[in-house]
């Protein structure tokens, strides 16, 4: 229900909660505007009736293409395969996977999910395999509702020296040389936490959340101690961050790194980098070389300016692109080749640049084949760029007359790209564990829809390259990752499920149907005879 306007309030009158303006304001001439409590800030009702039609707009165009792929689906029920399709077909379908779609989340709000994210994936595969799925949006990942809204009252108590101690640790060696986000001197407590000012006291408890969130997966003693951390940053975070300085920047990214750490916590992480990125565009975080220890704030005037820059954009590029959409942080190359005296952080700066730049590429509003843009450009066939082409998964849909050259590379390619996320993560599930939680989950889930597709349409453009045993083995082993992160968040399930509908669907009479999903497989033991499949990255379509 919408809040009475800030005047009524203060005059104690009754408000109609019309739009744009009640009775009262309208009647005085004067901006009807009320207090939002999530924004910190009034807001124009004015404001929310631009959003409101913008809405009704979205959602009429939504209706239209739900009418679009309702009779596309009707028509292909009984139509054959898409390897045999015509080339308007899977044009159409391809243009439909690259423009993205809208899904409604539990709270009304459109969301928009853009070319390789999990959604637009689930309504290619499902298409292509033909599954007729009825309600695409039960796969959306958005809904982090498995965990009930628990309230616990903060209680220094409970968390115990010895806790501390061990959190502390945990995150000094899993996290901290991810994201090296604070001094190494902050983490020398000399007092209890709770004598500390509360502005120090947030930064402590964002880390001891992090770390809490990264735990209590291997120990559940620490998901109460999660739960009450959880709400005291919230509360903190409210009171003594609204100032848009260092401090703000840098409490929004370490959030963020929980919030990728703990999708249950219900809220969405793009919102948060969102919110960062805006801060950093004021603060000229990407004018790296001048004023080099220049953010203000308690916290944030010790902390590398570069490395807030670095940990921003790797996480704003990572979930920007998962959802479909470019990074918000634009970086330029001369930028990022200008900085000084860094090239470790000049070498990853590049890698969120190319990748940038790689998605912009392909899915810019050119009408031009995509596969035939990308290979006309000689930069992204080396090794080097093996993982950067899971954000062309979508290629998987389209041919056409003009990529037949190079449609085969393509397809090895993508091939390559899943099969090296899927190595890297059980290496990594084997060392020290999952970090980036929602992001590992969706390469996950885009690699296997990949190597299911390219099994079954596909199996021509890599014979003699890669063997069927090595696709195997890492359907295997990806489903395997897959269950396990799903068992750390419920609602994820669901894209559990999927899969196996999605592999029960593809390979319900071949010799796939018959591989045991529980058996653990590693890949050092199941690929002896095989070559290692970086290897299988083609340079040219030659």
């Amino acid at each position: 229900m919408l809040p009475s306007c800030t005047l009524c309030k203060k005059r104690k009158k009754r408000c109609d909660f019309n739009l744009p303006s009640c009775k009262h304001c309208k009647s005085m001439g004067t901006q009807c505007e009320y207090f939002d409590e999530g924004l910190g800030n009034n807001v124009p009702r004015e404001y929310l009736k631009s959003l409101n039609d913008n809405i009704i707009l979205l959602r009429s165009e939504i209706d239209k293409y739900k009418k679009k792929i309702n009779k596309r689906t009707n028509n292909e029920e009984n139509g054959e395969e898409l390897a045999k399709s015509t080339s308007n077909n899977t044009s159409d379908l391809y243009d439909m996977t690259k423009n993205g779609t809208f899904l409604e989340g539990s709270d009304n709000e459109l969301h928009y999910f853009g070319p390789c994210s999990i959604p637009s994936m689930v309504y290619m595969s499902s298409m292509m395999i033909k599954l007729n799925l009825n309600k695409l949006n039960q796969f959306n990942i958005l809904e982090f509702r498995s965990l009930p809204n628990l309230k616990i009252q903060f209680d220094y108590s409970l968390i115990t020296s010895e806790h501390t101690k061990i959190l502390i640790s945990n995150y000094l060696t899993e996290i901290y040389p991810n994201f090296p986000l604070l001094s190494e001197n902050f983490f020398h407590f000399d007092l209890m936490v709770k004598n500390y000012p509360e502005w120090k006291q947030l930064f402590i408890f964002l880390i001891l959340l992090i770390s809490a969130s990264h735990l209590m997966r291997k120990k559940s003693d620490f998901t109460i101690i999660k739960l009450m951390l959880q709400q005291k940053v919230n509360q903190l975070m409210k009171s003594k961050i609204s100032n848009e300085d260092g401090d703000e920047l840098l409490c929004l990214i370490l959030y963020s790194i929980y919030q990728l750490l703990d999708p249950e916590m219900g809220k969405t992480v793009w919102k948060t980098i969102s919110l960062a990125c805006d801060i950093a565009e004021k603060l000229k975080l990407k004018d790296i070389n001048n004023n080099y220890y220049s953010l203000n704030g308690k916290v944030a005037k010790n902390v590398s300016k570069k490395q807030i820059l670095k940990c921003l954009a790797i996480l704003d590029s990572e979930v920007s692109l998962l959802l479909g959409r470019p990074p918000q942080l634009n970086l330029e190359k001369n930028q990022i080749l200008n900085i000084e005296n860094d090239d470790i952080l000049v070498n990853e700066l590049l890698i969120v640049y190319d990748k940038t730049e790689f998605f912009n590429v392909l899915y810019s509003n050119s009408s031009n084949c995509g596969v035939l843009t990308l290979f006309q450009s000689l930069k992204y066939h080396s090794n080097k760029y093996v993982k950067i082409w899971l954000l062309s998964s979508p290629l998987l849909s389209h041919k056409c007359s003009d990529c037949n050259l190079y449609y085969d590379s393509a397809v090895i390619n993508i091939l390559s790209s899943s099969l090296k996320y899927i190595e890297d993560y059980n290496n990594q599930s084997k060392n020290s564990g999952v970090i980036l939680y929602w992001i590992e989950l969706s390469h996950i889930t885009i690699s296997l829809i990949n190597l299911i597709l390219i099994s079954k349409f596909y199996s021509s453009s890599y014979q003699g390259i890669v063997s069927d045993k090595t696709i195997d083995n890492h359907l295997v082993i990806g489903r395997n990752i897959l269950s396990k992160l799903c068992s750390h968040w419920y609602y994820a399930n669901t894209i559990k499920a999927y899969i196996d509908l999605l592999i029960d669907k593809s390979f319900r009479s071949q010799k796939l149907s018959s591989i045991k999903w529980s058996c653990q497989l590693d890949l050092s033991e199941n690929n002896a005879s095989d070559n290692d499949s970086c290897s299988y990255f083609p340079i040219s379509s030659n």
